[in-house]
């Protein structure tokens, strides 16, 4: 039964492997000086251009979700070495020390900002004395063709 599993897994890998080469290849093919559109590529793999859009998007989102990733890390790395300030600071903001207390404000700040905890800014556009915004559509017609006239 292990065995049964391990030769399966192989497979599965080696099916894997083969199709992230394959979208990196479309990639390739619809990027850089001699791009091809998608129905080129899908001639040259072998695939349908709808095949060929879902390797590109699957290209795409493994980045992405990459990205979020490393951004997940990058910014839980940064709040600890927030936390890691704050707890040198505040030491010293406790004895009176001023500058010590303003520079906690500013990685408080910081902290909330990083971890998403402040609301977003709202502005509200309005005219001049805060009365509404005066708006107009002006209609431009299309030039006349030579069999128009």
């Amino acid at each position: 039964m292990a065995a049964k599993n391990a030769s399966l897994n192989k497979r599965l890998n080696k099916r894997r492997i083969i199709a992230a080469q394959r979208r990196l290849r479309a990639v390739e093919l619809m990027t850089g000086e001699n791009r091809k559109t998608l129905r080129e590529v899908g001639s040259e793999l072998g695939v349908t251009t709808a095949a060929v859009w879902k390797m590109v998007r699957g290209y795409v989102d493994n980045i992405n979700a990459t990205n979020v990733e490393a951004v997940a890390v990058l910014r839980q790395e940064m709040l600890d070495r927030l936390e890691q300030a704050i707890q040198g600071q505040l030491p010293k903001a406790r004895e009176g020390d001023t500058a010590a207390a303003a520079a906690l404000v500013r990685l408080f700040e910081r902290m909330a900002k990083l971890a998403g905890l402040d609301a977003p800014d709202k502005y509200e556009h309005a005219g001049v004395g805060g009365t509404p915004l005066n708006s107009a559509v002006m209609l431009i017609p299309a030039p006349k063709k030579e069999e128009d006239l």
